[in-house]
């Protein structure tokens, strides 16, 4: 009998320290690097699990670590009558997720910081990032440059990488782009791969307008997309591969995958960038009320569509 008491009351000293699918609010640094995985930084203080309800700060922050995300896990960013530029939300490491929900309504929200190597695995769950306030639209930008903004300069190359693959794996934004540079003293080559595989769902933009996608914008910033295995690509506004000097971009659709552009042009470089699309294997691109522009300008004409 003695012995039964004493396991129950270890039992639940053991599960009193943590909580299974708890609700946890940011509370750390909201302007300087803090730790995703420091029990400090959250209320309840308690290192986050995968299936955790997680809330970030509304005013932006800078999240060091690694995070999982899996079924009845979310992570949820709630900004929704603000406009300021400088509630910038950065995600540095990598990030997983299995299942469950991301609502990300930031300003604006920086993944894959150039000068390291990042990678993003969804492979299930639904990934939502929206930010629209009266005619302010939010962005989210993956492998990105920005040192005004990040307070930080990179002295090295990088690779950043987005894997999203899944049949049952929705990927939703308002407007994105991968690989951004707004400072053309960067030196560095950046390297920056989107993988969307297995029949996965993008989608980007909605019905309000200005909105768009950017695939390599900007000075050493070479990105590439790849859809495949019959997945889809929806964009709801303009949409360009390769802007801005130095910037290249690539599109390859294979495998049975589908792009469908709803509104606006479709761009295959502009204005000094480089683009090209790749169209194999039975996949379809469609331009249903914009046109298709090749090489826009002169500083463009090295753009292909083959």
């Amino acid at each position: 009998m003695k012995r039964f008491f004493i396991f129950t009351l270890l039992c639940a000293v053991f599960t009193s320290s943590v909580v299974l699918g708890a609700d946890l609010t940011w509370n750390g640094s909201t302007t300087e690097k803090a730790d995703w995985g420091t029990a400090s930084n959250w209320t309840p203080a308690q290192i986050p699990t995968s299936t955790d309800a997680l809330t970030l700060s509304s005013t932006g922050g800078k999240y060091t670590g690694n995070i999982t995300l899996a079924d009845g896990g979310s992570i949820t960013i709630s900004e929704e009558n603000s406009t300021s530029a400088n509630y910038v939300n950065t995600l540095y490491g990598d990030f997983t997720m299995t299942g469950g929900t991301t609502n990300f309504n930031a300003k604006r929200l920086l993944a894959g910081l150039a000068g390291t190597n990042v990678t993003w695995n969804i492979t299930g769950g639904t990934f939502n990032y929206e930010h629209s306030v009266g005619s302010k639209n939010g962005t989210f930008r993956f492998g990105v440059y920005w040192n005004t903004m990040t307070g930080e300069t990179a002295s090295t190359t990088g690779t950043q990488t987005l894997n999203i693959s899944g049949a049952d794996t929705q990927f939703n934004a308002e407007r994105f782009i991968l690989g951004y540079g707004n400072d053309n003293t960067l030196n560095y080559k950046q390297t920056i791969y989107m993988n969307v595989s297995g029949g996965a769902s993008v989608t980007i933009g909605g019905s309000a307008g200005n909105e768009w996608s950017y695939i390599g914008r900007g000075k050493n910033m070479d990105a590439t997309v790849t859809i495949s295995d019959n997945s889809t690509w929806t964009g709801n506004g303009q949409f360009i591969v390769g802007r801005d000097s130095g910037g290249k971009g690539t599109l390859i659709l294979k495998d049975s995958a589908n792009f469908t552009l709803n509104k606006e042009d479709f761009y295959i470089g502009l204005s000094n960038g480089t683009g090209s699309v790749s169209l194999q294997d039975s996949s379809l691109l469609d331009v249903k009320s914009g046109n298709l522009h090749v090489g826009k300008d002169a500083t463009s004409a090295a753009s292909t569509l083959t």
